[in-house]
């Protein structure tokens, strides 16, 4: 399956089931101009990588994709965020750059705490979970 697939099957399975989708929010590896084409419908917050829309600076404004796999009426336009974080590694201060694409109309900060409000137990559940099955694992394999 592609990753427009496996999105819209989501989203199928989910209207199916009576939800009114209000908003979607993807990690990164849901980032291409099939999958943002498909959600541009819905309300949405995804992860960019930075290194794909080249901008290393604080930027808050429209941006519109540059595939070569795609042509040009099929480029994509969105509001892309890129905001800084310093990192300290080895006593180095560096600000490291993170980006999200939307189509909300709030503040920069908002659709940050937003995106990090809902895709934060979602990182922490799948730490568990994968801290879990290493210590079953290890239980097992004491035996």
């Amino acid at each position: 399956m592609t990753k427009e697939e496996i999105v819209k099957a989501l989203v199928e399975q989910v209207m199916a089931m009576g939800f009114k989708i209000r908003l979607i929010t993807l990690d990164a590896g849901f980032y291409t101009i099939d999958v943002l084409n498909f959600i541009s419908q819905f309300k949405y917050i995804i992860a960019v990588p930075v290194g794909d829309v080249k901008v290393y600076e604080e930027f808050d404004g429209d941006y519109k994709t540059n595939s070569k796999r795609h042509r040009r009426d099929e480029q994509v336009k969105f509001r892309l965020l890129v905001y800084s974080k310093e990192k300290v590694r080895r006593k180095k201060k560096k600000l490291v750059y993170f980006a999200r694409a939307t189509n909300l109309d709030l503040p920069k900060r908002e659709v940050l705490d937003l995106y990090n409000k809902v895709r934060g137990p979602i990182e922490t559940s799948y730490r568990n979970i994968k801290a879990f099955f290493h210590l079953l694992l290890s239980l097992f394999s004491a035996r």
